[in-house]
């Protein structure tokens, strides 16, 4: 390599130290010429001198310089120099190049570590040497188990997460083979007859319906009403879907019905289940034969209160939801 007085690349035209900034290049053309800076015995029989050799030992015996001690040493060198002892100079200008932009980086301290070393007699800058490579160990130690911890954080991160996902896996599978275990059938349909009733005033999409029996019916045996939550009739059951309903609404089993959509005609589209009696009110259903009494506008109250309390608003809303998600 050249001369590296007054310059930033070798013969080559390789950058000399591309990672490092003026300061640095500085640096090392000083260290090539160490016994200029070095402390002599000349320099130590100075009162500066041996005050200077006396704060850098104190400052590399742990091998760490401290922002405290960065400005202790600096503050020394400004006041001292003056005296003419090179190693002041040289570190003074060293440190006012690294102070000079407000930040001072974990490289440059590093520098500013290698520049005392080489000002430090021998016998003192090989003690500097150890604490500072004995600091380094530690430090990449240190790294090395905190990279085993993030690496180790992730993993049981990324495995609790699988767990979490297969436990809510599981738990849909069971709500499902619950669901599909305790179903007898289910139902969309357009509600027949609607134009003849006034119910629709009271409905709007998701609102809870009800559906009761009318086997008294002169056209229909099999004739299943659908019912505002007040009471009012909405409409009917389609004639060749009431007889699949009809000996499930007999034998009182457990039902869920809901507005799904209304048409431009008033006229509701229903989705209506039918689940095993006793087996539906973990789905939001109800008996056959305990009409729910959603309060409307219209809706009077009575004596006869239904056995089974009814869903508030919001509960039918979710439990429609969720309805909705099973209906594929």
């Amino acid at each position: 390599m050249v001369n590296l007085a007054g310059k930033t690349h070798n013969k080559y035209g390789t950058k000399i130290f591309p990672q490092y900034n003026s300061s640095c290049i500085h640096l090392f053309k000083d260290i090539l010429m160490e016994g200029r800076v070095t402390l002599s015995k000349i320099d130590l029989t100075q009162q500066a001198g041996t005050d200077l050799l006396a704060l850098l030992t104190k400052i590399t015996d742990d091998g760490i310089i401290t922002k405290n001690e960065f400005l202790e040493l600096f503050g020394f060198l400004k006041r001292n120099l003056a005296i003419g002892i090179p190693s002041i100079s040289y570190l003074h200008d060293l440190m006012q190049d690294i102070a000079s932009d407000g930040i001072v980086s974990k490289e440059e301290i590093n520098l500013l570590f290698l520049a005392i070393a080489t000002v430090l007699p021998i016998k003192e800058r090989k003690v500097a040497k150890d604490a500072r490579k004995e600091i380094e160990a530690q430090r990449k130690e240190i790294e090395k188990v905190n990279k085993l911890k993030a690496a180790l954080l992730n993993k049981e991160s990324k495995e609790k997460q699988k767990r979490e996902k297969a436990e809510e896996l599981a738990k849909a599978d069971a709500e499902r083979h619950e669901y599909e275990s305790a179903l007898i059938n289910k139902f969309d349909f357009i509600a027949a007859g609607a134009q003849f009733y006034s119910g629709y005033r009271e409905i709007d999409e998701e609102s809870i319906l009800y559906l009761e029996r009318e086997p008294t019916n002169s056209h229909d045996k099999n004739a299943v009403l659908i019912k505002a939550s007040s009471g009012t009739v909405v409409g009917y059951v389609p004639k060749y879907i009431a007889e699949d309903m009809a000996p499930s609404l007999d034998a009182n089993c457990d039902q869920l019905c809901f507005v799904k959509k209304m048409l431009a005609s008033n006229t509701p589209v229903v989705i209506a289940t039918l689940f095993k009696t006793g087996r539906g009110k973990r789905f939001g259903a109800i008996a056959t034969g305990s009409q729910p009494t959603i309060p409307v506008a219209v809706a009077v109250p009575s004596d006869n209160s239904p056995t089974v309390p009814p869903p508030t608003d919001n509960q039918s809303r979710s439990i429609i939801s969720k309805m909705l998600g099973f209906w594929k």
